[in-house]
């Protein structure tokens, strides 16, 4: 059961876009820059294929509510966009 705590998901990690642009100049080979991003990228895509909708609603909500629907402690009604 998932927990109940809604936590987003950490950022992110940054890749550098020199390194595209080295691969421009012919300064370093295509596949080992596209390789470094690709297959981090690929295992973070695949443990998140379990994924349920619902969930990425709820953390969403929880993350980015306040920001469309106001404080709802502090008597915000209504949508502000």
């Amino acid at each position: 059961m998932p927990s109940s705590r809604l936590t987003p998901p950490p950022a992110p990690r940054p890749y550098p876009p020199d390194r595209l642009d080295d691969v421009a100049r012919g300064a370093a080979p295509w596949r080992d820059v596209l390789g470094a991003f690709w297959v981090p990228f690929a295992g973070e895509v695949r443990a998140l294929r379990g994924l349920r909708t619902s969930r990425v609603v709820d953390v969403l909500d929880a993350t980015m509510g306040v920001h469309f629907f106001g404080d709802d402690q502090a008597g915000g009604a209504g949508c502000r966009v």
